[in-house]
C-alpha cells in the first residue's frame, strides 16, 4: 500500500506536525488515513463491521454516538454487507449533533491519523506483524512535544493492529 502525503491528509496544525515528525523519524512509515467526512468514517467502519458486529465496542469510548450507531446495527441485522452498512451509518451520523458526532472520531476535524502497523518478512517469506517496530513509533508519537497536545495512541482498533494517533482539537466542527 502507497502511503498518504502528509500535504493530502487535511490535517489541523498539531496533527499535521506530529505526523511530518512521526516521518522524519520512521521514513518508511505508511500513513492510511487523516481527515475524513461522515460518508468516508461510515465506509472505514462498515468494512470492519461486515467481519465482526461487535467490532464498535473494542474500537470506541461509549456514548451517545455508539449508543446510536448500535442501535442503527441491532435493528439492522439482515444488513451485512459493507456497502448497505456504510450507507445506514452514513444515515445516522448526518442526522448527530456536531458535538456528539466529534465524540466518535477527531477524523472529522482533521486531528487524528492513522498508519499501518510496521511489518517484515518473515523466515517462511511471508509477511509479520513487526511488533518492536511498531511499539517504537508508538513510543516516538507519545513522547511528541507537549504542546501538539498527543490524547492518544492506539496499536489496536478491535483486532485490527494499526497506529492511531489523536490530538487535541485545533477545529470545532
Amino acid at each position: 500500500m502507497a502511503s498518504l502525503k502528509i500535504e493530502n491528509m487535511h490535517l489541523a496544525p498539531n496533527a499535521k506536525k506530529g505526523a511530518e515528525l512521526t516521518q522524519a523519524q520512521f521514513p518508511w512509515l505508511v500513513f492510511t488515513s487523516g481527515w475524513r467526512d461522515p460518508l468516508n468514517q461510515a465506509r472505514v467502519m462498515a468494512t470492519n463491521l461486515a467481519k465482526d458486529r461487535t467490532w464498535m465496542q473494542g474500537t470506541y469510548l461509549p456514548g451517545p454516538h455508539l449508543t446510536l450507531l448500535q442501535a442503527w446495527l441491532d435493528e439492522h441485522a439482515d444488513q451485512t454487507t459493507a456497502e448497505d452498512l456504510s450507507h445506514g451509518l452514513y444515515g445516522v451520523m448526518l442526522a448527530m449533533e456536531p458535538a456528539v458526532l466529534r465524540q466518535l472520531s477527531r477524523h472529522f476535524t482533521g486531528d487524528a491519523w492513522d498508519a499501518q502497523w510496521p511489518r517484515s518478512l518473515g523466515m517462511e517469506g511471508s509477511w509479520v506483524d513487526n511488533d518492536p517496530l511498531g511499539l517504537a513509533v508508538r513510543d516516538f508519537i507519545l513522547a511528541l512535544p507537549v504542546e501538539l497536545g498527543v490524547e492518544k495512541v492506539l496499536t489496536k482498533e478491535g483486532t485490527l493492529k494499526i497506529l492511531h494517533a489523536q490530538f487535541m482539537s485545533t477545529v470545532e466542527i
